[in-house]
């Protein structure tokens, strides 16, 4: 490996702390560094000890230990990917013994340094987002998420990542509830309600939700208390039929919210009107899954009875399926069994089952069983992910891992020495699946066109990994265990243990030129 950069930080350290000045107490506090994320062809890591952000310029055709360096208006407490996106987000929150008109901050970060900051009222611990990355959802934590002594935990701040801020950006409210704090937020793709075309936010409690208008925030949400605490878990969106379907934890039924007008809204109410009913299953259900029909609308639901529901939502009717395996996950596809056109088709698996359940959609309440076809995995299953051509990737509980054809429904399995829970990093434009477990000294890759297996060997044990997708060249960057920054960048198009290059001491020098604010 080429080697860039400084001298071993702790020569570096005793040599210039007496010529430093002010900085040498800056150069001596420990560094607190998040996990680091990507913005464009930029490798940002932020140290909550100084509350600023770093940025290393690790696509560049040379890459070298150079940084640049901004201040936080805030503690940092939480770095993440914004969804869809190329920016990061930063949660800064103020130190519980400073008083402060703000109390903290969600920072927005891109290749150039910092771009934006909306400023919050209220300490939060959790940030939520939209898929597409348009909205930031931020809810109050508990003491191990960045609360403080007391926390509302119906406040939410809301945030439209797209706008500027700005007096109703965010805007903040207190949502409706039993004092529970949220199990999750979803948000609608854009649906026709009342002759708009908005997106809706449902908010899910164990007890009660709440739903909002994302087009229109200064209006209030409107809220539903169910008869008893279900655990409402999941919301799936039928912008066709302007409907919302709801599953739970422990309730046998599925709840459907059907949007209609609300008859001369008064000054600031919503204009929609939902109604709240239920589609009784007679089991729990696990998960749930909405197929459009030219004549109707059908859900398909797994239970904990090792079933399958294909419910009518139109007439309530509901045709169980009895399956040979358990399933908790229903994935749609179009697939293209036998050569034959592609048909609608799912595929049923348990996280935790070592079997998977193909299910051919086509006249499924006729034929029912008939339209089943299960097949045993090598292990059992930890996660899926997504691969290109209707393939899934299967990561097993054990070592090792599996690729799942859909269409010729077979599996290759990739043996592995170690876990790879949690290991995985997926590069479409490459079509090749990135293998970084941490404290080894070595990452592989598995090529999705052939499925072999490859590895290179690194100088240290991997810390945490990143795909680079900006710049002239894709690149994998590794991060090591440093206390003043250690990476290793690969070319992701054609890696290898001679053209890889490694950096460090780009943190001490981060602080001792702290670049531009």
């Amino acid at each position: 490996m080429g080697w860039f950069g400084r001298m071993s930080g702790v020569v570096l350290l005793s040599s210039v702390l007496g010529a430093c000045g002010g900085q040498a107490e800056d150069v001596e506090q420990r560094f607190e560094l998040l996990e680091p994320g990507v913005a464009g062809d930029q490798l940002v890591m932020v140290d909550q000890e100084r509350s600023r952000a770093w940025w290393l310029a690790v696509g560049e055709a040379e890459p070298a230990a150079r940084v640049s360096a901004a201040s936080l208006p805030r503690a940092p407490t939480l770095l993440t990917g914004r969804n869809d996106s190329e920016e990061l987000l930063v949660l800064c929150q103020r130190p519980m013994q400073e008083e402060d008109e703000a109390a903290g901050a969600l920072v927005v970060l891109d290749a150039e340094g910092v771009e934006r900051s909306y400023e919050l009222g209220t300490r939060y611990g959790r940030v939520i987002q939209s898929d597409d990355g348009q909205y930031a959802f931020l809810f109050a934590g508990t003491n191990d998420e960045g609360g403080g002594l007391l926390s509302n935990l119906n406040d939410v701040s809301i945030i439209d990542l797209e706008q500027e801020p700005g007096k109703r950006n965010p805007s903040q409210r207190t949502l409706s509830s039993l004092g529970e704090s949220p199990n999750g937020v979803f948000v609608s793709p854009a649906m026709q309600v009342v002759g708009e075309e908005r997106r809706l936010a449902v908010v899910l409690f164990n007890t009660s939700l709440s739903v909002l208008d994302l087009n229109h925030l200064d209006r209030p949400e409107w809220a539903a208390t169910l008869a008893t605490s279900v655990g409402l878990e999941e919301a799936v969106f039928s912008p066709a039929q302007s409907r919302i379907y709801l599953r739970s934890r422990s309730a046998q039924d599925v709840y459907v919210l059907q949007l209609g007008p609300r008859e001369e809204p008064a000054a600031g109410q919503n204009d929609f009107l939902p109604s709240l009913n239920q589609l009784g299953a007679g089991q729990e259900i696990t998960d749930i899954a909405l197929i459009n029909r030219e004549s109707s609308e059908l859900l398909l639901a797994t239970t904990v009875g090792w079933q399958m529901l294909v419910i009518d939502a139109g007439s309530s009717t509901v045709t169980p399926v009895e399956l040979v395996a358990p399933a908790n996950t229903i994935h749609l596809f179009e697939g293209a069994e036998g050569g034959e056109e592609p048909s609608p088709q799912a595929l049923l698996y348990a996280t935790g089952g070592n079997r998977v359940t193909f299910v051919n959609l086509a006249n499924l309440q006729e034929r029912k069983e008939r339209n089943l076809e299960s097949i045993s995995l090598p292990d059992t299953i930890a996660s899926v992910t997504q691969l290109s051509d209707n393939r899934l990737l299967v990561t097993h509980s054990g070592t090792g891992l599996s690729v799942l054809d859909l269409n010729r429904r077979t599996i290759t399995r990739i043996a592995s020495e170690v876990s790879l829970i949690g290991a995985q990093l997926y590069d479409e434009s490459l079509e090749r699946v990135w293998l970084v477990p941490a404290d080894q000294e070595r990452v592989g890759y598995l090529d999705l066109a052939g499925l072999q297996p490859r590895e290179v060997h690194l100088d240290a044990a991997v810390q945490s990994a990143a795909l680079l997708k900006a710049g002239k060249k894709p690149k994998l960057v590794v991060t090591h265990n440093s206390s003043f920054g250690y990476v290793t960048i690969l070319d992701a198009s054609e890696p290898s243990r001679r053209s890889a290059v490694s950096l460090r001491g780009f943190m001490f020098d981060g602080v001792l030129d702290r670049g531009e604010d």
